[in-house]
């Protein structure tokens, strides 16, 4: 772009680009960083560390804006939260990553990422659904996030939905055991048996395209673990 005259700022997590982020921390409040050219300390009142290169591009043009960056800082900490998107709660002795709003292969890697480098004294459970409208690469891009899962730290996977079972199937392939793996046709069956699934002391991220209706299993989540629900037998 710049070899057409264009003035532009790049931003991102390479220390090549013109901003980038420094001592990047994540936390159950949100993510805390540093730049590379100031010492104001940012606050972003939502997870995941891709949040930290939303906030920079609002950094560049806040101040191309003639900002200040204690007045960006005090912007960034004001944000609000979408529902359903990263959304923690503290539910009991539970902790639960509400991430249901959506999902496509992206968004859902991102959430898996968040879900591995947020603390957790538990097991991590994760509850995911189908990812819909993908078309003909549907079945390739659940196998793909199956791989993902391996990854990402998962003591527990729960599968909601028939193109899940791909995510289960890679799953196992890479690692995780099948006494470790769940799986349900929808909601409403998985919610039902929540209660026998989850422990107290559990970290559980919900992620699914909306029309699988992860709301169901939240909502179960909060009756059991914030009223007279005992929680599971951990069975491995």
């Amino acid at each position: 772009v710049r070899a057409f005259g264009v003035d532009c700022a790049t931003f991102g997590f390479s220390n090549a680009c013109d901003l980038f982020a420094r001592n990047i921390e994540l936390a159950n409040d949100g993510v805390r960083f540093n730049t590379n050219d100031s010492a104001t300390d940012f606050f972003v009142p939502q997870l995941g560390r891709h949040t930290a290169a939303n906030a920079l591009a609002a950094i560049a043009v806040g101040r191309r804006m003639g900002m200040n960056d204690d007045e960006i800082a005090h912007g960034l900490a004001a944000a609000s939260k979408a529902e359903m998107r990263l959304e923690f709660h503290r539910i009991g002795e539970v902790n639960l990553l509400n991430d249901a709003y959506n999902a496509n292969p992206a968004s859902m890697r991102a959430a898996l990422q968040t879900f591995a480098e947020l603390p957790a004294r538990g097991r991590r459970v994760a509850i995911l659904g189908d990812m819909r409208e993908l078309g003909e690469t549907g079945e390739r891009y659940h196998h793909e996030i199956g791989e993902a899962v391996a990854k990402a730290k998962v003591d527990v996977l729960i599968c909601v939905g028939a193109l899940s079972r791909f995510v289960a199937e890679s799953a196992e392939k890479r690692g995780i055991s099948a006494t470790r793996i769940h799986r349900f046709d929808d909601s409403k069956s998985a919610s039902q048996s929540i209660e026998n699934l989850i422990l107290s002391g559990d970290t559980v991220l919900l992620k699914a395209s909306r029309g699988v209706k992860l709301e169901l299993v939240a909502k179960e989540l909060e009756k059991c673990f914030a009223g007279s629900c005992g929680g599971a037998v951990d069975i491995a």
